[in-house]
């Protein structure tokens, strides 16, 4: 089974209920005013990781005193299998879907116009490093509400 994302473009109402506090909500706040996140098909399936946090003394893959002398993959630290990762460290598995995890550390796709309007596009995901680009892989013909 392939795992699909899905950019989801909302309505901000809880946005819009506060505005009305304050002032009178106008039609150019009502089409502003969105709010935007990250849909998964399976989060349990998605693969991911995250530099684990805990302490490691011990276990260094480069140290031929360690534990873990010249292991990267599938070395078990406190309970918990994990992954050698330059410039990480040990890093372990994601629990759930790390698109969705980090969705407010990224970007929308460059593809859909500004403002964002409502609406639902299927979006693939490319990881560099910890950093995730979303690219539209249905056309915004499709999906424009407009």
């Amino acid at each position: 089974m392939t795992i699909t994302h899905t950019f989801v473009v909302e309505p901000d109402t809880e946005y819009l209920e506060k505005l009305a506090v304050i002032r009178r909500v106008t039609d150019d706040d009502r089409e502003d005013a969105t709010t935007w996140r990250i849909e998964c098909s399976d989060p349990a399936a998605c693969p991911g990781w995250v530099e684990c946090g805990e302490n490691h003394d011990g276990f260094d893959p480069h140290d031929e005193d360690s534990l873990a002398y010249d292991k990267y993959e599938d070395v078990t630290i406190h309970g918990v299998p994990h992954e050698w990762r330059y410039g990480y460290m040990w890093t372990v598995d994601y629990p759930g879907c790390p698109v969705q995890g980090f969705a407010i550390d990224l970007e929308p796709p460059d593809e859909l116009p500004r403002p964002l309007r409502p609406g639902r596009w299927e979006v693939d995901t490319d990881w560099d490093g910890d950093t995730c680009i979303l690219t539209l892989t249905t056309p915004l013909k499709e999906n424009d509400p407009a």
